[in-house]
């Protein structure tokens, strides 16, 4: 099965702009204005990455992915939480082996709160991304940790995340929207 990765309503219509704005059944075409092909697409990608001083290649995937840890991390912006912390409450959540006395005194210390945040910031990621594997998930929300060490300080107006993503996921019906995209 394919991992899909859903749209937020941002995106959408940026794409359905482009749509309209199209003359041919793709959205992304070339100069002769046929499908535009993976090559073409890999190259441009690369490029943007050349062109923007980025010290490793960048290829679409990297794309992909990255749109989902970005979201995580403005996701556990509000929950206030540790790498360690988040790391404790994966473990307490998921594992069925027994929890250290350390780790135990460690995990009452995390206030209720930031408890629940942290439970309401895993199913949001699950509910938008539609990955069904909670291993899969908490990759994204300790990866998010990773490629964001100071999550404070992201810039809150990105244009993948409006002022109201915060408050819904996309509904399943969005997710077919678009047909015509080939």
């Amino acid at each position: 099965m394919v991992n899909q990765q859903p749209l937020c309503p941002a995106e959408i219509e940026i794409l359905q702009e482009l749509v309209q704005l199209s003359k041919t059944d793709w959205i992304l075409e070339s100069e002769r204005q046929q499908r535009l092909s993976n090559r073409s697409l890999h190259h441009i990608v690369y490029q943007a990455g050349v062109v923007a001083g980025l010290p490793i290649p960048v290829h679409p995937y990297m794309l992909r992915r990255s749109g989902l840890y970005y979201r995580a991390a403005l996701l556990l912006q509000t929950a206030s939480l540790s790498l360690h912390e988040c790391c404790l409450l994966w473990n307490y959540y998921a594992t069925s082996s027994a929890v250290p006395a350390s780790a135990q005194i460690d995990y009452q210390a995390i206030n209720r709160k930031r408890e629940e945040t942290f439970l309401l910031t895993f199913n949001q990621v699950k509910a938008f991304s539609g990955i069904s594997a909670d291993e899969n998930i908490i990759d994204y929300l300790l990866g998010a940790y990773l490629l964001f060490p100071r999550l404070q300080e992201i810039p809150k107006g990105y244009w993948l995340t409006p002022s109201h993503w915060r408050l819904k996921t996309l509904p399943k019906t969005s997710r077919t929207a678009f047909a015509r995209i080939r």
